[in-house]
């Protein structure tokens, strides 16, 4: 026992005469360090410590280390004190057989992860070192291929999230950040003021796109789930906004594992009634962007005034309201164009809305974002409701399920509100709906709406008088359909009748399998072009991928799979009678697969998905 320590005592002097590193104290001499077993350690600011291994002559071998500083410096001394070798990330072949030191030092202290390999063989465990929390790998030099991608920002750590701001149309930022292969990369955008569409892409250490997305998150933002980095290095985010401009919030994950994720099946909802009135519970602060029908709550002082953002294309009809929640607030609104110009104002007054201000079906002249003042007429002040949707509603009040034949009651309680009943069908459903008023001076039209909110029929006053019929509509696919119930012209409200009827009820299919989202993108293409999207695939997974045209075009999309070869696996032009493709394939192998999209003589606005299918079950 006594030599073994004066053994390690000699080594650790040795050790600090051959080392070129400020040291607050003398280094101390841990333990012993094996090969492929991580071993760890925790050092105050300016302190070195110091590791022993047994290696042989010709052994090429790699040391590496974590810490959340990152300014982890390694020194590789021979047994006689001779420094070998001394860098951030040390590869080196030993010159003979001994006992070898390594000395770690920080300036800034704290918690580290220290690797010792070979590189020329592989781990017999296939080990991937395990990072600390809020630990980052060493940064590597910086590749060559930043130019090309966009404005570099800086690197990004695991759990954190980042803000930024894009100020022109075409700008790209790029974050990087240092992976392992085998590692799980999470990736989150999302939107937090502006008009851009937020848009992922995710290069690997060659500078080669893996995947990418624009709005598998949902509500405009983009998502990478469970993308395995295939090897040790930089890779780098890219974020774009689809040509428009605003701020951001850019977040990243990494692990070992795979973020479990439930696949969606398409289920037949159980038949209820229940009432959702749409109305938040937590307070909105200044500036916040409105979004479709979907209202937010605020509050108001005496004399103060509050400040929303409704983003509108030009010639799209819009409308506004505010309504008192449990206030003595007298509501006025103020709209105001992208210019600044004022180009709407409603109070509680002048709007005949039981109390609310609206500003019904105003025209939008320009594209862009418009500001809506709230304030309180004669000093009034206290807690508000306001929403704003296209057309001539702008909030929505689920009803719940309407089961079939029949008979349902609503009551549009106040100018503006939409109900919104809830049936599933079936592809090849045929249906007819009518609404019938129970009041004299209710004129309520009727629309029925597809599982991605699509219109399929609506009517006014084809039941007779002021009653809505919609005679028949075919159901496109499978998925839950929604009957609105609105008032004609945004003018009025009152009680009605609502019932449904199958004409026809498809044949029952086989139960459609689950899916999970892996690519959303909404893009444009012009005639005579191709656009390539990339996502990551594993061996023997069932894809589907689909490209639907906008509505109202003339675009006929094309849709093909390109493999890891370059090499089309599957593609499809129309599905039967129907110009968007949709086709489903088995994936050969790992890897990042290539969808591309171009159009039969055309050009035009379209959505592509890609989706993981499961079996139903």
């Amino acid at each position: 026992m006594f030599r073994a320590v004066a053994l390690l005592s000699m080594l650790v002097l040795a050790a600090c005469a051959g080392a070129n590193i400020p040291t607050a104290t003398p280094p101390v001499l841990v333990q012993l360090i094996d090969f492929w077993k991580p071993v760890n350690g925790t050092l105050n600011p300016g302190d070195t410590q110091g590791w022993l291994f047994a290696g042989k002559a010709n052994d090429a071998i790699r040391l590496h280390a974590l810490s959340p500083a990152g300014d982890t410096v390694l020194i590789l001394q021979s047994a006689d004190g001779v420094t070998l070798a001394q860098s951030e990330t040390i590869e080196v072949t030993l010159p003979a057989d001994g006992t070898y030191t390594v000395l770690v030092h920080s300036a800034a202290g704290g918690q580290y992860e220290l690797g010792l390999g070979y590189t020329d063989r592989p781990n017999p465990a296939d080990y991937t070192p395990t990072p600390l929390p809020v630990t980052v790998a060493v940064p590597t030099p910086t590749p060559p291929y930043y130019a090309r991608l966009g404005t570099k920002i800086e690197p990004i750590r695991s759990s954190e999230t980042l803000s930024g701001d894009l100020q022109s149309a075409d700008e790209h930022h790029v974050y990087t950040f240092d992976g392992v292969a085998r590692q799980i990369a999470n990736i989150t955008l999302r939107r937090v003021s502006g008009t851009l569409d937020p848009v992922i892409q995710l290069f690997d250490v060659n500078g080669i796109e893996i995947a990418s997305d624009d709005d598998t998150g949902g509500n405009l933002s983009a998502l990478l789930r469970n993308i395995h980095l295939p090897a040790d290095g930089t890779y780098s985010i890219v974020v774009s906004g689809h040509g428009f401009t605003g701020s951001y919030e850019v977040g990243l994950s990494i692990s070992l594992q795979a973020v479990p994720i439930t696949p969606t099946y398409i289920i037949q909802p159980p038949a209820t009634r229940e009432i959702e009135i749409l109305t938040p519970t937590m307070a909105a602060a200044n500036g916040t962007d409105l979004e479709d029908h979907i209202p937010v709550v605020a509050n108001i002082g005496p004399g103060g005034a509050n400040r929303f953002i409704v983003h509108a294309t030009a010639g799209e009809i819009i409308t506004i309201g505010v309504s008192p929640a449990g206030s003595g607030l007298r509501p006025k609104i103020e709209v105001y164009d992208p210019d600044g110009a004022q180009v709407a104002t409603a109070t509680a007054a002048n709007s005949e809305a039981d109390g609310d201000a609206l500003v019904s079906a105003l025209v939008t002249s320009s594209t862009g974002g418009y500001q809506v003042f709230v304030t309180g007429e004669d000093n009034s002040s206290g807690s508000f409701v306001v929403s704003y949707g296209t057309g001539v509603s702008r909030q929505d009040v689920r009803r719940g399920n309407i089961t079939v034949d029949q008979t349902a009651n609503g009551d549009i309680a106040r100018r503006g509100l939409r109900d919104v009943w809830s049936l599933y069908l079936n592809t090849g459903d045929v249906i007819s709906a009518a609404v019938s008023p129970s009041d004299a001076a209710f004129d309520p039209v009727l629309e029925l709406t597809a599982p991605d909110g699509s219109l399929v029929s609506q009517d006014d006053n084809s039941g007779g008088g002021r009653a809505s019929l919609i005679t028949s509509a075919l159901a496109p696919v499978s998925g839950l359909y929604h009957l609105r119930v609105t008032a004609a012209g945004g003018f009025g409200s009152g009680s009605y009748a609502i019932v449904w009827h199958y004409i026809n009820l498809a044949a029952t299919v086989t139960p459609q399998p689950g899916s999970i989202p892996i690519l959303t993108f909404t893009d444009s293409i012009t005639p005579g072009t191709y656009q390539f999207y990339t996502f990551q695939g594993s061996a023997g997974q069932q894809v589907e991928i689909r490209v639907v045209a906008k509505p109202g075009g003339d675009f006929d999309p094309v849709a093909a799979l390109v493999g890891l070869d370059g090499q089309v696996i599957a593609e499809a032009d129309d599905e039967g009678d129907d110009l968007n493709p949709r086709f489903t394939t088995f994936l050969p192998a790992d890897g990042t697969y290539r969808v591309r999209v171009n159009g039969y003589l055309t050009g035009g606005d379209f959505t592509l998905t890609v989706k993981a299918l499961f079996p139903a079950g």
